[in-house]
């Protein structure tokens, strides 16, 4: 059960503050984790990013750096490529493993793709007849007789090359190699109000990462650039900062 890091008093305090490139490394590799069954996605296995780079730095029970044991990697993942092997290497002899292979799951993380299902489907935007059903629609819903995402919907997942063909037009530069993902929030949200993707119209974006307040001490005035955990009061957005998905809203 996950425990939310918290500090009694800010000398002895361990939390951990982002850089740059950290940020940018634990937000490459987790979203992909959305994409588990995709045949395309493959994730870095441990000696090649997976526990070299993406680990928890402080434990949240007793608040000690994790320095004798950097390789811990976050749990409910996936499994060590040493254990399970791996299923394919890249020109730099790295170890891969494919997101279909359960096997290599972790208890807790789900396959959210079926790799043997291809559908042809009613693309979003465009009108439909009476009779067209949620089913028969690539979004899965049908409202006001067309085919749109539900509220809460991540749009960033169904624009990825992989999921669907709605962004097939933008150029290849637009989309991250390994994983399909449009690079640019931006394009993403344009996309989406061009096709008009979300049933409601509207599309919000999630934060992941900002200056936040210390749990435990939200009295206190110091911040840390760390990411969202839980609904702690610790925090308070600034919609500037790093965000990681636009999704459909109300």
């Amino acid at each position: 059960m996950h425990k939310p890091f918290q500090c009694d008093e800010l000398l002895s305090c361990s939390i951990h503050e982002l850089s740059k490139s950290e940020e940018s490394q634990y937000l490459t590799w987790p979203e992909k984790l959305e994409l588990t069954g995709v045949p395309d996605i493959y994730f870095q296995g441990d000696a090649s990013g997976f526990k070299k780079n993406v680990y928890c730095n402080s434990h949240p029970e007793n608040q000690e750096p994790i320095l004798n044991k950097p390789n811990q990697h976050i749990p409910h993942t996936l499994k060590s490529s040493s254990a399970v092997g791996s299923d394919i290497k890249n020109s730099e002899n790295k170890n891969y493993i494919s997101s279909t292979r359960e096997a290599a799951f972790e208890i807790g993380l789900k396959t959210v793709f079926d790799p043997t299902q291809k559908t042809c489907c009613e693309p979003s935007g465009l009108n439909v007849n009476d009779s067209t059903t949620n089913e028969a629609c690539c979004t899965g819903k049908v409202f006001q007789n067309r085919c749109c995402l539900d509220d809460y919907t991540n749009v960033s997942v169904y624009l990825n090359q992989n999921i669907s063909s709605e962004a097939s037009n933008l150029p290849a530069s637009a989309f991250d190699p390994e994983s399909g993902f449009i690079k640019d929030q931006r394009v993403v949200e344009k996309l989406a109000m061009k096709k008009n993707l979300c049933c409601s119209g509207s599309t919000a974006r999630g934060v992941a990462v900002s200056k936040f307040k210390i749990p435990g001490l939200s009295s206190s005035s110091v911040r840390v650039r760390r990411f969202v955990d839980s609904d702690h009061v610790s925090y308070s957005f600034n919609l500037a900062e790093i965000l990681l998905i636009s999704s459909c809203r109300e």
